[in-house]
């Protein structure tokens, strides 16, 4: 999928001085980097191009670029024509409850070290593993994995078998990459899987081809599996999904009984297209929160789950 450009506008327009990016956060922004800004280094970052005018439409200029690696846009106070004239600000997310949407700083009420991490498998995943054996579950999920999994079309290998957080590298896990461990090794990330149904981080899975249908699993029985680890975490609950997916759907039928003073959210994106985007900026936005920053993507959007 090209780049989309735009998203790298709407991202320094909302930046400081001085954006350093490494080139794992540059190709999320975009949802992909095409190889000719290695391979055509010098000559890409230059001249009249759809990246170049990308980032001069917010006022910037590539200022140092280790190709691969880094590169780093230093705002020279000049935008172009019909691009923003105010000065960049932070947009807050906004909350959405049923049909209306309120602006508010959503999720600055969240400690990202007290919360229960939730966020969808991946199509693409890293190949090989460990000799070893799927992970166990209560009974009726093992039950429905093994009838979801043992379908031709799901294309399931368990002979090696990965740590989930490890077996996905999708466009999400790709732009979250550098929280992903430490979530991982604080048993606070859960994933929602099409052949799994639902998964601890750190179960060992095989490779296989499923994307979640909520028709494959007995009814109930995700949304009561999330809401059992959930209450019994102690922790808040941030998930992540593409708002029109099946992993949403589960989302918001969960019964979320929390307690007091603790509250779940649903991290998603509006008015977006494309799957690669979309997943890019999901990742870009988890990872801005769990860093503590506040550059979240324009179109991020957040739903109160247990309201």
């Amino acid at each position: 999928m090209a780049a989309q450009w735009r998203l790298l506008t709407d991202y320094l327009l909302r930046a400081g001085a001085r954006v350093s990016l490494t080139w794992a956060e540059f190709d999320a922004i975009v949802g992909g980097l095409p190889r000719s800004a290695v391979d055509h280094y010098p000559k890409w970052w230059h001249g009249d191009r759809p990246n170049t005018r990308a980032w001069r439409a917010a006022g910037y200029e590539a200022a140092q670029v280790d190709p691969g690696f880094a590169v780093t846009f230093v705002r020279t106070g000049s935008q172009s024509s019909g691009a923003m004239t105010h000065p960049p600000r932070a947009v807050p997310p906004s909350v959405v409850r049923g049909d209306s949407s309120e602006p508010m700083s959503a999720l600055d009420g969240l400690d990202p070290t007290r919360c229960l991490i939730v966020i969808p498998c991946s199509a693409s995943k890293r190949k090989g593993g460990q000799v070893g054996a799927p992970s166990t579950a209560v009974r009726a999920l093992a039950m429905a994995r093994r009838r979801v999994l043992s379908d031709p079309e799901s294309h399931t290998d368990e002979t090696l078998v990965r740590p989930a957080w490890q077996r996905y590298d999708g466009y999400l896990y790709r732009a979250a990459a550098p929280v992903l461990p430490g979530l991982a090794s604080t048993d606070r990330l859960l994933i929602l899987s099409g052949g799994y149904g639902l998964l601890d981080s750190r179960d060992l899975i095989g490779d296989y081809n499923r994307i979640m249908r909520t028709r494959d699993w007995p009814s109930g029985l995700l949304e009561r599996l999330l809401a059992e680890r959930a209450a019994g975490s102690g922790l808040d609950v941030l998930a992540v999904a593409s708002a029109s997916t099946d992993y949403a759907k589960v989302l918001r039928r969960t019964p979320w009984e929390l307690g007091p003073e603790r509250t779940a959210h649903l991290m998603t994106m509006r008015g977006m297209r494309g799957a690669a985007a979309v997943s890019s900026a999901l990742g870009q936005a988890l990872r801005t929160f769990i860093e503590g920053r506040s550059d979240y993507p324009p179109s991020m959007v957040i739903e109160r789950l247990d309201a």
